[in-house]
């Protein structure tokens, strides 16, 4: 099983912890870091395995960019969070034009957000860390503590109604 992802950004990010729940069985069967890449003629490595094997390739194509990835984005994400390949994902992301609605700015802890006509926004967190309390940032500067695995929902007012400010309970 491949051990870490070496981002040219971000160094060695680690996938043992996100292993070891493969191992013991826990919440998935598969090793995420499976997929075989070959860059074809011009295509830049941005990351590769401990092994040396590419991890992630892009390839332009006329104005166009195509990036590749070795591994379940998708299976990492939902699963485990790990700090450094989260942030590493997020630039890369959004270097593609791909904007969060919230980001809270914490890996930790995830934001569903709705919206209504007049701007008013339902954005419910969730804290995925089991051990301890993270903090959320919002939009409008303040933050939120989550306690551990807790959820919470909150209504966010319209910037044209109350400058970002939070409603129901949750202080602006």
């Amino acid at each position: 099983m491949r051990e870490e992802v070496r981002s040219h950004r971000y160094g060695r990010i680690s996938l043992r912890e996100f292993n070891g729940l493969v191992r013991e069985g826990k919440w998935v069967d598969r090793a995420p870091c499976c997929a075989v890449l070959v860059p074809a003629e011009g295509a830049r490595v941005l990351a590769t395995f401990d092994d040396g094997s590419p991890a992630v390739i892009e390839n332009r194509f006329g104005d166009g960019r195509v990036i590749t990835f070795a591994f379940d984005i998708g299976l990492i994400a939902n699963n485990i969070t790990i700090p450094k390949l989260y942030r590493w994902w997020s630039e890369l992301l959004s270097s593609l034009g791909c904007r969060k609605v919230l980001d809270t700015q914490n890996c930790f802890v995830e934001a569903g957000v709705w919206e209504d006509d007049s701007g008013n926004q339902l954005v419910i967190l969730i804290n995925h860390d089991a051990e301890r309390e993270q903090m959320a940032k919002l939009p409008d500067g303040t933050s939120v503590t989550l306690k551990p695995n807790e959820a919470r929902a909150l209504v966010l007012s319209s910037p044209r109604q109350r400058h970002g400010r939070v409603r129901n309970g949750i202080p602006g």
